[in-house]
């Protein structure tokens, strides 16, 4: 996701917790893993139609137009899947994008259902859009410590030019101490 969003798995699968952390430069939103097969589509139609009909909170009404704003396209739904938020038994991740604009599609979501994570994340994406120097830190992270490969090559990197210094360093300091017994400095 842009700005800097990384998107993880929730700890539970309750649709209430959607959660959003920033600590400046990157952030995470937390999202509860959601199934989608061929029996998805009849299990959300008859969630709909139980809340529209009832007095509840419209909590499954509202997180279907915020999972929709997530899924835009193939890649989209690839990413998801890759973090464990999507569990995709449809098929093509294009049949997945289909599924959730149609879900979706002239659903009256409640307003304040996610407002407090909608306006955290356009916060930080503005802060973000607004910093060059937050934008740069944030494609340098995704470039360099994207992967779990990529910080092992770093750390590795960085301890084989500790112990060359430091080798280095020993040696030069028993020359000096040599060169010193020997009455040389």
């Amino acid at each position: 996701m842009g700005a800097g969003i990384r998107i993880k798995r929730s700890p539970t699968h309750f649709l209430r917790d959607v959660s959003f952390s920033s600590n400046g430069v990157t952030s995470s939103l937390r999202l509860p893993t959601i199934t989608i097969d061929n029996s998805t589509k009849t299990l959300f139609l008859n969630l709909i139609a139980c809340e529209m009909s009832s007095d509840v909170e419209h909590d499954f009404i509202s997180y279907l137009p915020l999972f929709d704003s997530l899924t835009d396209q193939a890649d989209d739904v690839k990413e998801l899947q890759s973090m464990g938020v999507v569990l995709n038994n449809l098929g093509t991740h294009e049949l997945v994008v289909e599924f959730f604009n149609t879900m979706s599609a002239n659903l009256e979501s409640n307003f304040h259902a996610y407002k407090d994570v909608r306006v955290r994340i356009k916060k930080h994406q503005q802060s973000h859009y607004n910093n060059i120097v937050k934008m740069w830190m944030t494609e340098c992270l995704n470039t360099y410590f994207g992967t779990p490969c990529a910080i092992i090559a770093w750390v590795a990197m960085f301890l084989a030019l500790f112990l060359t210094a430091s080798r280095v360093t020993s040696k030069s300091s028993l020359i000096l101490i040599l060169l010193d017994t020997l009455g040389l400095i």
